[in-house]
């Protein structure tokens, strides 16, 4: 009987640490799972505003890389070159970068910007979140929200937004104009109409590095079409070209 109970001990003393490690385990595992459920919830408004102003500060900073703004160089606000970002499990991120003429000429660098929210696989927007662009010239404010709404201030006064299905809404809401959300057949860029008249096409310039490998000249990030642009109507091209470089700089961030 001694013996029994003996080598019942020693089985269980051979299987406790097995049964520790399988604990560690599920305890590290639910406790990964606690971090992303807890990282996809609505942040507050004091985070919100906390990030904001670490967004001003980081962009500040890059702000010294840019150069005097021109409105003649508002078709090269092309390539964004991130210098930072972080990922964080629940596809949260960080990023912050300039955005330069070509993705060979970083030194041409005509606005700086910095983001953050939650990476996004599909849509129109490739996160939920803010973003903080400047120029030396022009300071931008973009939201991001869930249902494909951009927020976009300027200056610090409302601007508008645009919705998901290209849309263009001023600060009363009231429709003041829409940008294809793709090149249509047979045109070239995306075209840019406000307030009833064709001003602008946008061209995505992801492909930038093939068209230079094969000494191409890279294409305009907006070609204005208008000949007598107006000032709300440079305002708007200018925050749809910034917009379009940000969404896609975080489009282009991985988590590894």
């Amino acid at each position: 009987m001694e013996n029994d109970f003996a080598n019942l001990l020693t089985s269980l003393l051979c299987l406790l640490p097995f049964c520790l490690g399988g604990l560690g385990m599920l305890g590290v595992g639910a406790f990964l799972v606690w971090i992303i459920i807890r990282s996809r919830q609505p942040r507050d408004a004091a985070a919100l505003a906390d990030d904001w102003q670490k967004m001003q500060v980081e962009v500040a900073d890059l702000l010294k890389q840019v150069l005097p703004w021109q409105d003649a160089v508002l078709s090269e606000l092309r390539t964004p070159s991130m210098t930072r970002w972080v990922m964080t499990p629940g596809n949260n991120f960080r990023i912050r970068g300039l955005i330069a003429a070509s993705w060979r000429d970083k030194k041409r660098a005509w606005a700086a910007f910095a983001a953050r929210g939650r990476r996004l696989r599909r849509g129109p927007t490739t996160f939920h979140g803010q973003a903080h662009a400047r120029t030396t010239a022009h300071t931008l404010d973009f939201e991001a929200q869930p249902e494909g709404e951009v927020v976009i201030r300027m200056n610090g006064a409302s601007l508008g937004a645009l919705h998901a299905d290209g849309t263009l809404v001023d600060s009363s809401g009231e429709t003041v104009g829409h940008v294809s959300p793709r090149p249509e057949q047979d045109t070239p860029g995306q075209p840019v109409t406000l307030h009833g008249r064709l001003v602008a096409r946008l061209f995505d310039t992801r492909s930038g590095c093939r068209f230079a490998s094969r000494r191409q000249p890279l294409p305009p990030a907006v070609e204005i079409v208008a000949s007598d642009l107006r000032a709300e109507e440079r305002d708007w091209l200018l925050a749809l070209v910034l917009w379009q470089a940000i969404n896609r700089a975080v489009g282009g961030v991985r988590w590894e």
